[in-house]
């Protein structure tokens, strides 16, 4: 029988199952006291109007409760489908993805389902399903891969690879109960200060109705890991201006996270770090009107060229 390490190795696949609800356990976000407080900041109508545009992930126990399979491997110990599904993300975004999810009731039926790709040093997932345990795992360093071995208790949640917090099961988990109603995922936040024309892509990738919800959840994962203290959806005003500056501690590597950041000094962004609502309804014409979809790929894949040689 082949051995965890041989499995990585040979680029087999393993295979976890787990629930959105136990990966926001496993950050401290899945009790009740948090679950109620989310659920109260959404149903206050000034955060639900400025929420509106975003599909943000559901919080009702069917979906917390649903099982998710995680499957973790090179691209190439996937199937077909998924292996093309890994080639069209990088050939659009001119980098290696960590991951992607299969959301239930896609257009091929499939179920519930995380993809992550163990060739990416962000996507190590062991200690996440093994907390307990002191497993070997691939990881990469300078361009080569090193076995390294993860202590007991601690499974790295949220990692900081180049110095920002990665997240890729709690980022997919998040994608997984979010319910858009079609396949387009336009821009649905005004242009902001940093806007550049070089960017313009890139800015429309981060700040659709999808990635903010997700990112911000993978941001408060960090600061859980961090601060040891879970971020409330009614934290206080000192509470919140000291979780952006640990994160801004963070972002001087990380375009992408410097935009965030930008993004949460709105009323807006600030609605949507806090808490999320669950489903995506009409934008607001008058108020989150979506920008027009960028005529080309070259600044977003140029940005993630750069950043992918600091992966290595």
């Amino acid at each position: 029988m082949k051995s965890f390490l041989q499995h990585l190795q040979e680029d087999d696949k393993q295979i976890f199952t787990t629930t959105r609800k136990e990966v926001m356990q496993r950050r401290g976000m899945g009790d009740a006291e948090y679950l109620d407080a989310l659920k109260k900041f959404r149903a206050d109508p000034k955060n639900a109007e400025l929420l509106k545009p975003f599909a943000l992930p559901s919080v009702d126990s069917v979906d917390l409760n649903r099982p998710i399979q995680v499957q973790y491997g090179a691209p190439g110990a996937f199937g077909p489908r998924d292996r093309q599904a890994f080639k069209q993300i990088e050939d659009y975004y001119g980098f290696v993805p960590g991951g992607f999810a299969v959301r239930p009731g896609d257009a091929l039926g499939r179920p519930a389902a995380i993809r992550i790709n163990s060739d990416d040093s962000s996507s190590d997932v062991v200690g996440e399903f093994n907390p307990k345990e002191s497993k070997p795992a691939l990881t990469k360093k300078d361009g080569k891969f090193v076995v390294t071995m993860r202590p007991e208790n601690t499974p790295p949640r949220v990692s900081n690879r180049s110095g920002f917090p990665v997240d890729v099961v709690g980022h997919e988990a998040s994608h997984i109960t979010q319910f858009p109603k079609g396949v387009e995922r336009p821009r649905v936040v005004p242009p902001l200060a940093g806007d550049t024309p070089e960017n313009k892509k890139f800015r429309e990738y981060l700040l659709n109705t999808d990635e903010p919800a997700a990112r911000a959840n993978e941001y408060k994962a960090w600061l859980q890991r961090k601060t040891g203290k879970v971020f409330m959806p009614d934290a206080p005003t000192d509470e919140f201006k000291k979780a952006i500056q640990l994160l801004k501690s963070q972002s001087q590597n990380d375009e992408a996270l410097q935009t965030d950041l930008e993004f949460y000094g709105t009323p807006q962004g600030e609605a949507l770090f806090r808490g999320a609502k669950a489903n995506l309804p009409e934008a607001d014409p008058t108020k989150n009107k979506p920008v027009k979809p960028a005529t080309t790929a070259t600044a977003l894949a140029e940005h993630w060229s750069r950043m992918a040689k600091n992966y290595k």
